[in-house]
């Protein structure tokens, strides 16, 4: 049966510049994961702004309209409709007006957020993949030669009459590149993913409770399957692992 290695376990080879480094790879990993549901939210105002400004151009045009046929008894034909719905439309290539001004400002005020924000994204994505890549590195690095040290200098030769060098070898190899994939990029993913959900749940609790409510209903069934996905997943990856042992040990 083979050994369940507790959490903690994981990061006991980690010194003290490694646990500096995943501070630094966590600050980076939250930052990347809260800009990207700001960054569709700051985009939905945009878009927004847009919409609430075309429906302005449409009421004051027909409320123009309304004024001119009924205050100046134009006939309401469908060619002085035509002609007097043009002389309104040109009012919105006319970017003089206290309306538009305030437009073009909000929708700069916008564009200068998201690029701020997707700089900001940028320089936490590289501060979070940059040091836990080498925080997950340098403890792997310890791994293998303490490895090396308890295969090497810590068994007597019937181990090695019982084990062929491949099988070792390959068992070596893919167990530390499992484990450098668990305290390294991967773990920082994790942390990213779970603050771009925390972000996007204050968010959509901040903006409207009452849709995010219903959303939250489905969130069971997410967890189950996240569940079955992750059990079924290690299965194979146990799996595979013993796969590539006995392929190396018959390569070998």
């Amino acid at each position: 049966m083979k050994k369940i290695v507790r959490f903690r376990e994981l990061f006991r080879f980690a010194t003290h510049r490694d646990w500096f480094y995943m501070f630094l790879g966590t600050i980076g990993s939250i930052g990347h994961g809260a800009s990207i549901p700001l960054l569709w939210f700051m985009f939905g105002l945009m878009t927004d702004s847009f919409t609430e400004y075309e429906f302005n151009l449409i009421s004051n045009d027909s409320k123009n309209l309304s004024q001119i046929f009924y205050s100046q008894s134009i006939p309401s034909t469908t060619n002085d409709y035509r002609q007097q719905n043009k002389i309104c439309n040109r009012s919105k290539m006319n970017l003089t007006s206290l309306e538009d001004i305030q437009f073009s400002n909000k929708i700069q005020h916008y564009s200068i957020y998201i690029t701020l924000i997707g700089f900001g994204a940028f320089a936490c994505a590289y501060i979070q993949t940059y040091f836990w890549t080498m925080s997950g590195e340098r403890q792997t690095h310890r791994i293998r030669y303490r490895a090396f040290q308890s295969l090497v200098c810590n068994k007597n030769i019937f181990y090695f009459d019982r084990h062929s060098p491949g099988e070792l070898t390959t068992l070596v190899s893919d167990g530390i590149r499992t484990v450098n994939d668990g305290i390294g990029e991967k773990f920082g993913s994790c942390i990213q993913y779970l603050s771009c959900f925390t972000a996007g749940l204050l968010i959509g609790f901040a903006r409207g409770h009452e849709l995010t409510g219903v959303i939250l209903s489905l969130l069971p069934l997410f967890t189950i399957s996240v569940t079955l996905y992750s059990k079924f997943g290690a299965q194979m990856v146990s799996k595979q692992q013993e796969t590539y042992t006995q392929a190396g040990q018959l390569a070998e």
